[in-house]
């Protein structure tokens, strides 16, 4: 799996639309990985992270460093697509623009590669997930609905419980940062929340101001208030319950942080107890990283050269490869 070390600029990238909401149009990149060579190639479907609240789909600090490499090395595809995002649309309304996107990958995908790149194709018979954080949680989502058509799935310290604690209640104050402390709460936060509600269809948030209000949602315990009134957009509560899904892809690896306050390991512990005692069929590892700093993040520093990332690569492409 060598290959020199590819960033996400280092990538063409072909803009599409695959979604429209009124006026607004909800685009999706097709990213190049540079050296592609002509055939057939796998896809990866990746999201990004921000707590459903913040990100895009061109704002790679949100997205795994490592993941263009090792689009590279295996000479895939990735697809980076955008959603609507949190206040100002539903949970249910996310997970409508994903559905809505897997749709359009199986529609329109195949023609919008052949058309642009002659000699090159996409195999959707090979499709991989993969998401950090409310990304993860997105790639959850897919792989419970469409398990049986996708080989595996990479979640990365991935939002699986959204009813925790942590995201209904928020963290003990003693356990916030100094910057942590300097967060809207209270009437404040209500105000900026609301005022966010009624932004229309937003599809990216990286204004200071709207990182603030993602921070303050998710360190004051507003994040679960949009998960409240349906339980099944909780990734949790679909594997806890048969009549919502019957499996996940073959193999799924789950990478946490045991010191990850941003979303704490026990979501990631109780979804991988959960499926255990399912009857399915699939392969999980939860690697949970505890003999280094791993907070939130902690692998934007790792490379294809990390033996902990190999390692499991490796055995995600049995499946998907």
């Amino acid at each position: 799996m060598s290959t020199s070390n590819v960033s996400w600029t280092d990538c063409q990238v072909l803009t599409e639309t695959f979604k429209e909401v009124g006026p607004h149009s909800i685009k999706v990149d097709i990213v190049l990985p540079p050296g592609l060579k002509d055939g057939k190639h796998p896809l990866i479907i990746a999201y990004h992270g921000g707590y459903l609240i913040a990100g895009a789909r061109n704002f790679y600090p949100f997205m795994a460093s490592w993941l263009p490499t090792y689009a590279a090395s295996t000479n895939a595809i990735i697809i980076s697509p955008d959603h609507r995002l949190l206040p100002s649309a539903s949970v249910t309304e996310i997970l409508s623009d994903v559905e809505d996107l897997w749709t359009w990958v199986h529609s329109s995908l195949p023609s919008i590669i052949s058309s642009h790149l002659p000699k090159h194709s996409i195999d959707l018979e090979h499709i991989l997930l993969e998401g950090n954080s409310a990304g993860g949680f997105i790639a959850a989502h897919l792989a419970l609905t469409h398990h049986a058509q996708v080989r595996a799935a990479i979640l990365v310290y991935p939002m699986l419980d959204n009813l925790m604690d942590h995201f209904t209640v928020g963290p003990p104050e003693s356990s916030l940062s100094a910057d942590d402390q300097t967060l809207w709460k209270g009437d404040v936060l209500h105000s900026k929340i609301e005022l966010a509600r009624t932004a229309g269809c937003v599809t990216n948030r990286l204004d200071p101001e709207g990182i603030l209000l993602t921070r303050s949602m998710a360190k004051r315990g507003k994040l679960g208030d949009f998960f409240r009134s349906d339980p099944r957009t909780n990734p949790l509560n679909r594997v806890k319950d048969p009549l919502e899904t019957d499996g996940l892809p073959s193999k799924v690896w789950i990478l946490q942080g045991k010191d990850d306050t941003g979303v704490p390991p026990e979501g990631s512990i109780a979804f991988e107890k959960a499926v255990t005692r399912n009857s399915w069929s699939t392969e999980l590892i939860l690697d949970v990283i505890d003999d280094e700093p791993s907070e939130h993040g902690f692998d934007r520093t790792w490379s294809m050269a990390d033996k902990k990332l190999t390692k499991h690569l490796d055995w995600i492409n049995q499946a998907w490869l």
